[in-house]
C-alpha cells in the first residue's frame, strides 16, 4: 500500500490511482501575467482600431478608466500599460481566491475527489 501525501505529490508514484485533482493549484504569476498580456493587448487593438474610427465610443468609456487612453496611437500604448496592469491584478486575484477555494467546494463530486485534509490510500 502506498499513501498518498496531499502537499507532497512526490510520495505519490505515476501508477498511483487515487484522485488528487484537489492539491494542483494555480501559479498566481504566471495566470496573471497571461492576463496582463491578454488584457493590455486587446487594449491596445482597440485603442489601434479606434484611431480608424470603429470602437471610439469603446475607448472613451474605458478612457474614464484608464488615464491617458484616447483615440491615437500613444493613448493606444497608454491603453496597453493600464491594461496589463488591470488583466495582471485580476488574474493574481482570480488564482489567489481559486487556490484558497480549492479545497472548499460543498458539492459531493468534489467532497469524494479531494485529498486536502486527509491522506488517501493508493491501491
Amino acid at each position: 500500500m502506498e499513501t498518498c501525501n496531499s502537499g507532497d505529490k512526490s510520495t505519490c508514484s505515476p501508477d498511483c490511482n487515487c484522485k488528487r485533482s484537489c492539491t494542483l493549484k494555480l501559479s498566481v504569476c504566471n495566470l496573471a501575467m497571461s492576463m496582463g498580456f491578454v488584457w493590455g493587448l486587446g487594449a491596445f487593438l482597440v485603442g489601434i482600431l479606434s484611431s480608424f474610427g470603429i470602437g471610439i465610443a469603446l475607448v472613451r468609456v474605458a478612457g474614464s478608466l484608464y488615464l491617458g487612453f484616447e483615440p491615437s496611437f500613444i493613448g493606444a500604448i497608454a491603453g496597453l500599460v493600464w491594461g496589463f496592469v488591470h488583466g495582471f491584478v485580476l488574474g493574481a486575484l482570480i488564482a489567489a481566491f481559486y487556490n484558497c477555494c480549492r479545497c472548499c467546494c460543498p458539492c459531493r463530486s468534489c467532497k469524494e475527489s479531494r485529498c486536502c485534509n486527509k491522506e488517501k490510500t493508493c491501491p
